[in-house]
């Protein structure tokens, strides 16, 4: 009886210095595109999985989608803390910043974009003016612009309306087509009925939104670095502990590879998908081919320069200064 007395008090000390295991905590996760948009949904299950592994199970992620904020709307609702995490375009919020837009003139290089101090400054900018700290900026595969009927004489789209967003509607408007802005879930209807003659898109997620079924041709050269952008609400980062900061942090760099190696694997399928089922390239005429990526990195910068003024400028600058423009 002594010895099981004796016993039982260890324990009980045990017990009460042991640490108390962290309860996993829910956050909700934020995202602008549907299942139909495959190279997305499938970046969003390894983010969780990523958040998941680095904060040893204490940080699940609970996904909601444009059903419930519209794609161009979901800043403001995770810079209010109403969501805490959030991967989006960033093009997508346009309208309440630019400078995340900026990232598409950027190699995808994420050792530059970390290196050069351009990582640093769109931190900055989204924490100061959002309320949101980045923990992944993401260069992604690049854009095309898909097409009812091949390009003509003119070289580029003359006369022709292209769906758009504001990444794309500098160079759709030097290429002389006319920008319309709609959200992803309205691109197929949009096409098939004609409404515009084509649509400004990345090179991937063409198979699973059915795009081929409407529009089969695909101009080239694809254009610019997509960039992602993986951020939290900044209050409810200042709760986390500093391990949970620190996983956070690893699953960004995470979602750095896997922001473009997903939709990589997936734009090189899509492509001989649409070629196997009467889909065609056309390709951009050479005043246009050769200098695609400059025309679109003068108008993003002029865009957003417009938009912010000296803030813009100097990073801007940063990027020439680095030499880390995509080329």
């Amino acid at each position: 009886m002594k010895i099981s007395g004796a016993i039982s008090a260890a324990v009980a000390i045990w017990a009460l210095s042991a640490p108390l295991a962290q309860a996993t905590e829910t956050l909700k996760f934020l995202m602008p595109w549907t299942s139909a948009n495959e190279s997305n949904a499938k970046t969003a299950t390894a983010i969780m999985a990523a958040v998941k592994d680095a904060t040893k199970g204490e940080i699940e992620l609970r996904l909601f989608g444009p059903s419930v904020v519209p794609p161009f709307q979901q800043l403001q609702p995770v810079s209010s803390g109403a969501f805490d995490i959030h991967y989006t375009s960033t093009a997508y919020h346009a309208k309440e910043t630019g400078i995340g837009q900026l990232g598409d003139t950027v190699t995808r290089d994420p050792v530059k974009r970390r290196e050069s101090g351009y990582w640093d400054a769109i931190d900055k900018h989204y924490q100061t003016k959002h309320r949101v700290k980045v923990i992944g900026n993401a260069g992604s595969t690049g854009y095309q612009i898909i097409l009812k009927n091949k390009i003509g004489e003119d070289g580029g789209l003359a006369g022709r309306k292209i769906r758009s967003n504001p990444a794309y509607d500098s160079l759709v408007r030097a290429l002389g087509g006319t920008p319309v802005l709609l959200p992803p879930t309205q691109i197929y209807t949009a096409l098939e009925k004609g409404l515009v003659d084509g649509a400004a898109w990345t090179v991937h997620s063409v198979e699973s939104n059915k795009f081929h079924e409407v529009a089969k041709i695909l101009a080239r050269p694809t254009f610019a670095v997509s960039t992602n952008l993986l951020v939290v609400n900044l209050e409810k980062w200042k709760k986390l502990s500093p391990a949970q900061q620190k996983g956070l942090l690893e699953a960004g760099r995470k979602f750095e590879e896997l922001a473009y190696s997903i939709p990589a694997e997936i734009a090189a399928r899509d492509e001989a998908f649409v070629l196997k089922n009467g889909g065609a390239l056309s390709n951009f005429g050479d005043k246009y081919a050769r200098q695609i990526n400059t025309i679109y990195n003068e108008g993003i910068w002029e865009q957003v320069i417009r938009q912010h003024g000296d803030e813009a400028r100097e990073i801007v600058a940063l990027i020439k200064a680095k030499n880390i423009a995509q080329q």
